[in-house]
């Protein structure tokens, strides 16, 4: 929770953070009953460098197996362009209007964790709204 965040008491409006890479939440059950508790509109947003309508698709596909956009109460897709994946969710934050950014964090190899553990913590760090952090395990 930021600091001096100044929202809603209750997040209407998620943006879930997916990439397009398999995952498996590992141990969901709290953090779905809190998304249903909620019931959010949802936004799946996947932030490339490159336009990759392919990788959207398979993150909307793999969000919606987990069973996070289940107790939302109505889900989108937004693809947003630009090279830096922090910069990229703010900006999905802003379009969306998001009051709540969902982040999935995975186990990875040493190169893997070093990249993705710098921007979640960047994440954590800099993001002017909520977050929920979701512990997944590849594939």
């Amino acid at each position: 929770m930021p600091e001096t965040y100044q929202g809603s008491s209750t997040p209407t409006q998620a943006v879930v953070a997916a990439d397009g890479e398999p995952f498996t939440l590992d141990k969901p059950l709290a953090a779905l009953q809190l998304i249903a508790q909620l019931e959010p509109r949802m936004t799946v947003v996947t932030v490339s460098g490159i336009a990759d309508n392919q990788a959207c698709a398979t993150s909307l596909r793999q969000v919606k197996a987990s069973g996070l956009a289940d107790a939302a109460s109505h889900v989108t897709l937004e693809a947003i362009r630009h090279a830096y994946p922090v910069e990229g969710l703010f900006k999905a934050i802003t379009l969306t209007k998001a009051d709540l950014l969902i982040l999935v964090a995975r186990r990875r190899s040493f190169l893997g964790t070093m990249f993705h553990r710098s921007v979640t913590n960047r994440l954590l760090r800099t993001c002017h709204i909520p977050m929920l952090v979701l512990p997944a395990i590849d594939g």
